[in-house]
């Protein structure tokens, strides 16, 4: 490895409370094994469409908007129908799930992602983005959801 990324969810600044709440969601999802579960679902067994259904199909429920840039498989890409799939997405259903709320996702350019959140474009900005200084001025972040390790491959 050379280098070590650190996935966050971006978040508003002035959205304090509901940073905690889905810092809680991503704990009791990891406790219970879910996280794991989407991402070896997606790394190890060669999921392409989905590793999570939601278990709570209410329509009524308050809506959260999730931008990405839908570029970076398996974290998130754009299927022939259109629809937003990935890592990413599967955790974010999750942590509606845990929130009681419905997903909503947008797609942008990855450079767009932290300045709709900061611009309150969107409740969240999750798209295998790292967390670093620099976003930290414009957003906050989740504790990190994800470790990232770069490595380089050479033939033998």
């Amino acid at each position: 490895p050379y280098a070590e990324e650190e996935y966050g969810i971006a978040v508003n600044k002035d959205e304090q409370e509901l940073l905690k709440q889905i810092d809680q969601a991503l704990q009791e999802l990891k406790e219970e094994g879910t996280l794991n579960d989407i991402v070896k679902a997606w790394l190890r067994d060669g999921e392409t469409h989905t590793a999570y259904e939601s278990s709570q199909k209410k329509t009524n429920r308050k809506e959260l908007v999730m931008v990405t840039n839908a570029e970076f498989p398996p974290y998130e890409s754009k299927l022939d129908s259109g629809d937003i799939v990935g890592i990413d997405v599967d955790i974010m259903k999750a942590v509606c799930d845990k929130l009681d709320r419905r997903l909503k996702i947008t797609d942008t350019a990855f450079d767009s992602v932290v300045a709709n959140v900061e611009r309150q474009m969107a409740d969240v900005g999750m798209a295998a983005m790292t967390i670093t200084r620099e976003r930290k001025k414009s957003v906050d972040f989740t504790h990190p959801y994800m470790k990232a390790t770069q490595v380089v491959i050479v033939r033998k």
